[in-house]
C-alpha cells in the first residue's frame, strides 16, 4: 500500500541524492522547518517587501527573477508538506472511516489557512508564504475527499465526469486554457464581486465539464 521500497523507506518520498531517502514523516517535519524560516524571512527581514516592488534594478539576473527565486523555500516547504500529507491519507484507507478522517483534515487546514492569514500576513502566490501553503493543502485536501466520496457513493466506479476529464487531459487542458482567455479578456476579473465570481467560475467549471464528457461520448464513439 505504500508503493516500492529503497532502504526501507517509499519512492513516493523525496530523496536529494541516490543515497538519502527520507521517511514522509520527517519529510513533513523539514518542509514544516523550511516554511517557518521561510516565512520568518518574508515578515521580519524584508523578502516580501522586495519580492512584490515593483522596482527591479536593470541588469540584475536576481532582480529579474526574485519573485521565482524568493518564493522556492516556500514551494519546497509545500512539495515536502504535500507527500507528508499523501502518504497520511493513503494510510486511512485502510480505516474503517477514512471520509471522516480526510474531512477532518480538510477542515485543520482550512482553519490553519485562516488563522495564518489573519495573524500572519495575506495569501501571497508570488511569495509562496504560510498562508498560501495553507490554504494550497486546504485546497487539494478537499479535492481529494471530493474524489473519495464521489468513489464511495459510485461503489468504487470512477464518475463519467472524471473519466471525461481522465481520458481528455491535454484537449481539456487547452479548452480550459481558451476558456479562461475568454474570461479575461471579456470582463474585469480584479473587479468582479464575490458573487459574479462564483458565478463566473461556476458556468465555467460547468462548461468544461460539459465540453469534456461530450468529447469523451464521441471518442467512445468512434472507438477511441
Amino acid at each position: 500500500t505504500h508503493g516500492p521500497r529503497i532502504h526501507g523507506f517509499p519512492l513516493s518520498c523525496p530523496s536529494f541524492n541516490p543515497h538519502m531517502h527520507w521517511p514522509c514523516a520527517q519529510a513533513g517535519l523539514v518542509g514544516m522547518g523550511i516554511l517557518a524560516a521561510h516565512q520568518y524571512a518574508l515578515q521580519r527581514l524584508g523578502w516580501l517587501a522586495w519580492i512584490h516592488a515593483e522596482q527591479r534594478t536593470l541588469g540584475s539576473l536576481l532582480s529579474a527573477n526574485k519573485e521565482g527565486l524568493g518564493s522556492l523555500p516556500g514551494y519546497l516547504a509545500l512539495h515536502l508538506l504535500s507527500l507528508s500529507l499523501g502518504a497520511g491519507l493513503r494510510r486511512t484507507a485502510a480505516n474503517a472511516r477514512p471520509l471522516a478522517v480526510g474531512a477532518a483534515l480538510a477542515l485543520a487546514l482550512q482553519a490553519a489557512f485562516l488563522c495564518s492569514a489573519a495573524r500572519l500576513q495575506p495569501v501571497s502566490r508570488r511569495a509562496c508564504n504560510a498562508p498560501y501553503v495553507a490554504w494550497t493543502l486546504a485546497l487539494n485536501a478537499q479535492a481529494v475527499l471530493g474524489f473519495a466520496g464521489g468513489a464511495a457513493l459510485a461503489d468504487n466506479v470512477l464518475p463519467a465526469a472524471l473519466s471525461a476529464l481522465s481520458g481528455r487531459m491535454l484537449p481539456v487542458f487547452l479548452a480550459a486554457n481558451l476558456a479562461t482567455g475568454a474570461v479575461n479578456w471579456g470582463m474585469d476579473t480584479l473587479g468582479a464581486g464575490d458573487w459574479t465570481a462564483r458565478a463566473v467560475l461556476a458556468v465555467y467549471a460547468s462548461g468544461i465539464l460539459l465540453a469534456a464528457q461530450a468529447g469523451w461520448q464521441v471518442g467512445r464513439g468512434a472507438g477511441t
